[in-house]
């Protein structure tokens, strides 16, 4: 079988693709990944057979829209790999990345694609919402990182909990049963900062409380100093 993994985003922000990876049977199965960058590196991960890079040049200071834009044109020229590879399977990594193919998955890999979900997109918009609900209903199923998302998708029965952990990592840690009652209480966050005005928030609750200490690491955590 020939698996595309599909996302509107750099491989390092695919979190735990590694969970998927390890799924699937990569002597039996090919696996392609079609991604965008726009840090201009070079990615790599386990089990990848081919990569189908597109560079996307935007600038931080760049609207909603205008970046919208740049990443749209990603779309032409995934669909044409897409076709031209006939891929039995895809895995669409991202709420924005159902939406930028709603129209080729429908029509093309209708049953025949999941959607991992991983962050909040907008579905307060009853377009937004109305949209989600459509590719849901046209994947095989829908994976998410938390029951927390069910309060804001579309209802489906389509839907399932997949936790983030990364079963080598945790083998190779040092688990202990005991707990230590120690001040500060250390609060990090690693990944893709998002949702400013909510950090801030919790930065803001915090901020003179002697008992917590907060840290956090990843693109984007500058624009909270």
């Amino acid at each position: 079988m020939r698996i595309a993994i599909l996302g509107a985003t750099n491989i390092k922000h695919m979190s735990l693709l590694s969970h998927y990876l390890n799924h699937i049977d990569l002597n039996i199965n090919e696996v392609d990944i079609i991604y965008t960058d726009k840090y201009d590196i070079e990615e790599h991960i386990q089990g990848i057979n081919n990569y189908y890079k597109y560079k996307v040049d935007i600038k931080e200071d760049w609207t909603f829209i205008k970046k919208a834009i740049a990443y749209y044109r990603f779309r032409p020229y995934a669909m044409k790999i897409l076709k031209e590879n006939r891929y039995d399977f895809v895995i669409v990594w991202g709420s924005y990345t159902g939406h930028l193919f709603k129209s080729f998955l429908e029509k093309h890999y209708k049953n025949k694609f999941i959607l991992n979900i991983r962050d909040y997109f907008f579905e307060n918009n009853k377009l937004i919402k109305y949209r989600m609900k459509k590719i849901v209903d046209a994947s095989r199923v829908t994976t998410l990182s938390s029951e927390g998302f069910l309060k804001f998708l579309p209802k489906s029965e389509k839907y399932r909990i997949i936790y983030s952990y990364n079963m080598s990592i945790i083998r190779e840690s040092n688990v202990t049963d005991g707990f230590k009652k120690r001040w500060p209480i250390n609060i990090g966050f690693i990944g893709n900062v998002r949702f400013n005005e909510i950090n801030q928030k919790l930065i803001k609750e915090l901020a003179n409380d002697s008992r917590f200490h907060m840290q956090y690491f990843g693109t984007g955590s500058e624009k909270l100093e």
